[in-house]
């Protein structure tokens, strides 16, 4: 039970992670199609 809540921890903040670096990269977009 506990290495599956340990597991759930990891993925999610794997996902959280991601989803910065993907938010960072479209925001660099956004700006260089914004000049």
């Amino acid at each position: 039970m506990a290495e599956h809540a340990e597991a759930t921890e990891e993925r999610s903040k794997t996902n959280a992670e991601g989803y910065v670096k993907y938010a960072y990269q479209k925001g660099l977009k956004d700006k260089i199609l914004g000049q």
